[in-house]
């Protein structure tokens, strides 16, 4: 049906179906889903601007029939047009009768029509939440369930107003005292009808003692303040309220109209499935006794029912299975889902990889499927022990994502490992190398795509990590994001960051507000995700890293945004500035690139990958978690921040105090007498130049301004009175880049003792005492590491990797 002007939608001069959603007129998209549907032989009730319609109709169709409603009197009477159209052609099959200002999804049609064969029934019609559509006309149902009726909205709600005025009459003491039943019954209309428009459509008479002229436009005086209100009188009222029913009659059964309002939970979205013979039968006996003083196809539910007739009701599975709009607003909703739904359609092109029905992964994990055991025993390796452990975490992670999410079908799994850096401790950032190796400890994170931009996240550990949700477009465009370090130095953001303490959802933040902030011309589709991940928690092996990396995979994979791995690395350091740190990217480039066995040497600036080599046969790497957290936030943050904070100043200053090598001095890694082409022993006497410790204060005295401002609107959270060590923090960097460097050739020479060796080195470089005693009691970690280096045997060298 579409007869209707549209006048709502802002353009007097175009009718509402021939406006276009995601590129296509919706009347067009509308017949190319029923033709889907198997439904070919199609009817279109036309009234104002004909001519668009048939006009944008015949270039797609030309076997569509049009039949003119003259005077626009409601759906009832389009409905009435087009059945006597059909009636005198002799049409005898089933009639779908749908709104051409909708968009209606394939998949609900095909569910109607089957239900509607399925049980034989004579009328089905669909159905959503009350919630959803507040408006719509009530679905009332009898004690057995059988469909009574489609009550509209605004009739129950104007019988319920004619009731509270007429109970007001009948208590107001004085019947002289105008002035305040005037007020009184101006607070039930406004309470109960909340649009001054909406008073004047279902009660002219009141309106128009009340408001006053229609000039166009809702008084948004009248609806605060009493003044100027001219007093009803009691005739006005009265008559007003006289031909409004006090309550409904269905089957002979009376119902209180706040009784219909509470007891109804469905709503009837105007679509309706129907024999033929019936609704030849019974369309006349739609009459215009309503609010709104129009022929309401609705009406036919009650009259189907009346005359003892099988209504059955099918029920939308998304709330966006059906949508309509009235205006701009309503269509530009519309527009966003259908282009989205566009996006999730290419799914079975490979768009978003790896989507599948959840159930599929369940019984194929569950089976022990040979391809699963394939991929498994590449990633794992071939110890089955270790693949049913990580089978069952699967499982669970596909099990949670179904209890969380049981409206969702399709989903893909993101994963990435722990890591832990054997040598390079904290030099990724100044240009040194690291050496990484993959642990099989790991975050799982099983999504679905949104059509939103919103992230629901749940985590397997809700005990610890509760529920979360956001919108990445609330908070990115809450402040300005053209630059990203301006961004996560914002007041607000700061705030948001600091309130959350350490909170796990800031890891997924950190992603999706990195990859919008990088995309600025495309906002972001969000996704449904659970979360599930075995990697102890700050214990220097990088779940929080993982956690960052897993979501942008996911992140990525929605919104099919192309990213070198090099690109995705960047954003993954960069996102995790987000918590507060100001590390590199090491982490996320161990965990992006790792192989299975091998330890991996990368380097930054740019950023490769020098080497890789298995790891030494006949060794294990053992790893004890100490139970000590190194968490980033509060005093560890700082105290991390603060070496970082530390390198910059040391190696400006030695720029600017020897500017015969600043040529050579782009990052610290850069500090050797290789490079610098200078003896060995000028490497201590350059660093014995530079100051123990450095009052923030006091940084004028050795660097430039611009340098200086620079260093503290990256580092905003220190004050002028903050110390800062230097010389042992340059001296560990310096050490540690040289010695990252070497250990590539090292493991490839098998030579683990001195591996061993250069590994309790780097960690002496931290260290704050030494033990060589059993102590009992003892809970300090270095004490720990002694006596692990002291009493077992076969182990080369033992380092704490607190990162």
């Amino acid at each position: 049906m579409a007869g209707g002007k549209g006048t709502r939608m802002g353009i007097k001069d175009k009718h509402k179906s021939t406006f276009e959603i995601a590129g296509k007129p919706a009347i067009i998209r509308m017949l190319e889903n029923l033709r889907a549907a198997g439904i070919t032989n199609n009817i279109i009730v036309v009234g104002a601007f004909s001519d668009q319609i048939m006009s944008v109709v015949s270039k797609r169709y030309q076997d569509v029939a049009y039949v003119y409603q003259a005077l626009q009197r409601g759906t009832g009477n389009a409905a009435k047009v087009g059945l006597h159209y059909l009636q005198e052609s002799g049409f005898s099959g089933d009639v779908l009768i749908v709104p051409g200002d909708a968009h209606i999804e394939l998949a609900v049609l095909e569910r109607m029509i089957a239900r509607y064969k399925a049980d034989s029934s004579d009328m089905a019609l669909l159905v959503k939440e009350k919630v959803l559509s507040p408006d719509s006309g009530r679905i009332v149902m009898g004690k057995d369930g059988a469909i009574l009726a489609s009550i509209e909205y605004w009739d129950i709600m104007k019988t319920i107003v004619a009731k509270e005025i007429d109970d007001v009459l009948i208590a107001t003491k004085d019947p002289f005292d105008m002035s305040d039943l005037t007020i009184k019954v101006k607070q039930i209309v406004l309470r109960l009808l909340k649009d001054e428009n909406r008073v004047r459509k279902l009660f002219p008479e009141i309106a128009l003692a009340l408001f006053g002229e229609n000039n166009g436009f809702a008084s948004s005086k009248a609806r605060s303040s009493n003044a100027d209100v001219v007093d009803l009188d009691v005739g006005t009222i009265k008559q007003a309220i006289a031909t409004v029913p006090k309550s409904f009659r269905l089957h002979d059964i009376v119902l209180d109209p706040v009784d219909v309002e509470k007891n109804a939970s469905q709503v009837n979205i105007s679509v309706y499935l129907a024999k033929s013979n019936l609704l030849y039968k019974y369309i006349d006996h739609i009459l215009s006794n309503n609010a709104q003083n129009e022929e309401y196809l609705t009406d036919i539910i009650q009259i189907f029912s009346e005359h003892g007739h099988r209504i059955i009701p099918v029920p939308l599975v998304q709330p966006n299975e059906v949508m309509s709009y009235n205006n701009p607003e309503e269509l530009v909703k519309i527009n966003e889902y259908v282009t989205s739904r566009q996006l999730l359609a290419g799914h079975a092109q490979g768009i978003i990889r790896g989507m599948r029905p959840v159930d599929e992964w369940i019984r194929d994990f569950e089976v022990r499927d040979v391809k699963v055991l394939a991929r498994f025993e590449g990633i794992y390796g071939s110890n089955y022990s270790r693949i049913e452990e990580k089978l069952s975490q699967y499982l669970a992670s596909l099990r949670g994502f179904k209890e969380k999410f049981p409206e969702l079908d399709c989903v893909f799994i993101a994963r990435a490992p722990g890591r832990v850096n054997l040598m390079g401790r904290h030099v990724d950032h100044r240009g040194g190398d690291v050496n990484m190796v993959a642990i099989d400890r790991e975050v799982i994170i099983v999504a679905a795509p949104r059509q939103d931009s919103m992230i629901v996240a749940y985590n397997h550990d809700n005990a610890s990590h509760g529920a979360r949700v956001f919108d990445i477009m609330d908070i990115i465009s809450s402040v300005d994001w053209n630059d990203w370090f301006g961004f996560i130095t914002n007041d607000r953001i700061n705030a948001m960051v600091r309130d959350a303490k350490g909170d796990w959802s800031n890891y997924i933040k950190a992603a999706a507000l990195r990859l919008q902030a990088s995309t600025p011309s495309k906002a972001l589709h969000g996704a449904s995700i659970y979360v599930n991940g075995n990697i102890p928690q700050a214990a220097g092996l990088s779940s929080s890293s993982a956690l960052v990396v897993a979501m942008l995979e996911c992140l990525i994979n929605v919104n099919s945004v192309p990213l070198k791995p090099s690109d995705f690395i960047d954003l993954c350091g960069e996102g995790e500035w987000f918590v507060g740190t100001r590390g590199g990217s090491s982490d996320h480039a161990a965990i992006k690139l790792a192989r299975p066995g091998h330890v991996i040497q990368m380097g930054f600036f740019p950023f490769q990958i020098k080497g890789s080599t298995p790891f030494p046969p006949g060794l294990d790497l053992l790893i004890i978690n100490s139970m000590r957290k190194a968490k980033k936030s509060g005093s560890e943050l700082r105290q991390f921040n603060e070496k970082v904070y530390a390198y910059e100043i040391g190696f400006h200053i030695l720029r600017e105090k020897y500017p015969e090598y600043e040529a050579k001095l782009h990052h610290l890694r850069d500090v050797s007498s290789e490079n610098l082409q200078i003896p060995f022993q000028d490497i201590y006497r350059i660093l014995k130049s530079i100051p123990e410790s450095i009052r923030i204060g006091d940084l004028k005295l050795h660097l430039h301004s611009e340098t200086i401002d620079k260093l503290k609107k990256r580092f905003s959270n220190f004050d002028d009175d903050d110390v800062i060590p230097l010389r042992e923090v340059l001296l560990y960097g310096i050490a540690e880049c040289q010695r990252s460097k070497r250990c590539m050739a090292i493991l490839s020479n098998n030579s683990e003792v001195i591996l061993g060796q250069m590994m309790y080195t780097s960690h002496d470089g931290d260290r704050v005492v030494s033990f060589s005693q059993f102590s009992p009691g003892s809970n300090n970690i270095e004490f720990r590491l002694d006596v692990t280096e002291n009493y077992l045997d076969g182990l080369y060298r033992a380092k704490i990797p607190l990162e």
